[in-house]
């Protein structure tokens, strides 16, 4: 008897939940900081913008501080100062970063304050071995999905951390639940072999294809090479984001970047500036 007692008090439980809109008043300006230098001979950029209203729908605007004066430093030495593109709304400065060595911005807004960046070591990355795409039936739902597998090989030493990018026709996957990074704690030194980067049901792969121009869909992986801070970074993002909306979920938590107002190092800004290393590769996804 008691255990239908129990499953009484489940379906009691969930059968209470309400959705409630609640209406809350607009933040305190935020400064909100997105950017990278890399290893490559390329465009590295930093994007700036405030915080929303959690309600808002409105896409950020990265235009407000185009203003904003952002220097690059590399080992604590000026590189130069990043200039605002109209068309891509960043701040750019062609440079290579290398390998080993750190690398920090410094933003002074149009209003006179001043944020710094802890500075990011690039580390080193090795290459992506082999990436393609593979057809298979999901034995939860018995559909098709389309697999992108990797293998790729582990750095010795422990310690590494890494985070893997996925661009399709060229496109970011920049959801929450796109993150995908791990660090070298059991596989240190080893292979890494088939392990599935991205995957695709047929109905996101039709609505690609459907949307290409030649009806082709290509995936291109990024692996990255990351700090251990900008790791656990990456994980506060997201226990906060991604396990959302149910009843046992993490309690909210300040998600703590690595830039920061200059005449207080407590008083942070949100998002990240990190230096990584990058190796990618690419495949076209065929039926």
């Amino acid at each position: 008897m008691r255990y239908i007692y129990i499953i009484l008090a489940i379906i009691l439980f969930y059968s209470c939940e309400k959705e409630v809109e609640v209406d809350l008043d607009d933040p305190d300006k935020v400064l909100a900081v997105d950017g990278r230098v890399t290893d490559l001979d390329t465009i590295q950029w930093v994007k700036l913008s405030y915080i929303q209203n959690y309600n808002s729908t409105d896409l950020p605007d990265f235009t407000e501080e185009n203003n904003a004066i952002v220097k690059l430093f590399e080992d604590n030495d000026e590189v130069g100062t990043l200039v605002f593109n109209d068309s891509t709304e960043r701040f750019e400065i062609q440079f290579k970063g290398t390998v080993g060595k750190s690398y920090n911005i410094n933003i002074v807004t149009e209003d006179g304050e001043e944020y710094l960046s802890e500075p990011e070591m690039i580390n080193y990355v090795g290459p992506i071995d082999s990436l393609w795409s593979v057809m298979e039936i999901d034995p939860f739902t018995d559909k098709p999905n389309y697999y992108v597998r990797m293998n790729t090989f582990e750095t010795p030493g422990i310690g590494d951390n890494y985070q893997w990018k996925t661009y399709i026709n060229g496109e970011y996957q920049d959801e929450p639940g796109d993150i995908t990074a791990a660090d070298d704690a059991f596989v240190d030194g080893q292979p890494i072999l088939g392990i599935d980067i991205y995957i695709l049901s047929e109905e996101e792969f039709a609505e690609l294809q459907s949307e290409s121009p030649d009806g082709r869909v290509f995936v291109r992986v990024e692996q990255t090479a990351v700090t251990r801070k900008y790791f656990e970074f990456l994980n506060e993002v997201v226990i906060q984001t991604v396990f959302v909306g149910g009843p046992f979920d993490p309690p909210p938590a300040e998600i703590r970047g690595n830039v920061y107002k200059a005449s207080d190092i407590n008083d942070r800004a949100l998002g990240y500036f990190q230096g990584i290393s990058v190796k990618s590769a690419i495949t076209e996804v065929v039926p």
